[in-house]
């Protein structure tokens, strides 16, 4: 990567955050040959596609979950939760009695829920999916519906948990000038995509030295762009120096991040349709 100094106003980094990584962000403004109209015609062809075949589908199922997590200045877990949900989606009203087999992680501190209209005894023992009432069967209306979902709260100081964590190092100079470094560690097997963090400031425009790193400055923070982070790209850090009151002018750090696996590990391992008593293959359902 190459150092690099965004303004927020011309870059379109929140734009497309999330579909391109930091990588492809710097090579993009490197001097190479500019690429012909059907390189990005036939991906956008490409998409579309894929979506209107995804679109035909039957059913649908999404699995999402959020992190949110608090840390102390030298990285203590102080707080941790997770709060994931399995939508299903119904297109085909003769799928409307399907029935999920779950595979769902046992894990301590974590507590599964299931929509009223599904049958929880059944889910309880077997971890399987279906409704509550087998001849009414699940809304196929097109719309989504939240099935099942789940919670996870962890103790105070379990950093282990953490798939990553920040510790800050904040030194005041002369002339309420201080110095701050922030440093990253994966602590988790999991790669994090589209990882940024976000660090506040309240006087003046911080001076950033001559670091491997890509970053952007707005009015009030610096996003710190890492991009990836995975056992190849572990560990790093950031620095900057800046005017302020007192060192929390620099806090609270904030991190955004995307991960393919769930924290909580959820996926569907296949589908049975009651209707025909058939069972429809093993489909991955992120």
């Amino acid at each position: 990567m190459q150092l690099g100094k965004k303004s927020k106003s011309t870059n379109m980094f929140e734009q497309v955050r999330g579909e391109m990584g930091a990588e492809e962000e710097v090579a993009a403004s490197a001097p190479l040959i500019a690429p012909t109209p059907m390189a990005p015609t036939a991906r956008a062809t490409a998409i579309a596609a894929t979506t209107m075949q995804a679109d035909r589908e039957a059913i649908h199922v999404t699995i999402a979950e959020s992190i949110s997590a608090k840390l102390s200045r030298d990285g203590t877990l102080e707080s941790f939760d997770i709060k994931g949900d399995l939508q299903l989606r119904i297109t085909d009203a003769s799928m409307a009695q399907v029935r999920l087999n779950l595979l769902a992680e046992e894990k301590s501190g974590v507590q599964f829920k299931t929509h009223p209209n599904v049958d929880r005894p059944l889910f309880a023992s077997s971890r399987i999916i279906q409704p509550k009432d087998i001849s009414r069967g699940f809304p196929a209306n097109g719309a989504s519906l939240a099935v099942m979902r789940w919670t996870y709260t962890a103790k105070a100081g379990e950093a282990a948990d953490l798939p990553l964590t920040l510790t800050a190092w904040v030194n005041q100079g002369a002339d309420d000038t201080y110095s701050v470094t922030v440093e990253y560690e994966l602590t988790g097997n999991d790669t994090l995509k589209d990882v940024t963090v976000t660090m506040p400031y309240s006087v003046n425009e911080p001076t950033i030295p001559s670091y491997d790193a890509v970053y952007e400055v707005s009015g009030d923070s610096i996003d710190w762009n890492i991009g990836t982070i995975n056992q190849d790209n572990s560990s790093g850090s950031f620095e900057f120096e800046a005017q302020a009151d007192s060192d929390s002018a620099f806090f609270p750090l904030t991190v955004r991040f995307h991960k393919t696996r769930p924290f909580v590990d959820v996926d569907v391992s296949s589908r049975v349709s009651h209707t025909t008593n058939r069972f429809l293959t093993h489909f991955p359902a992120r």
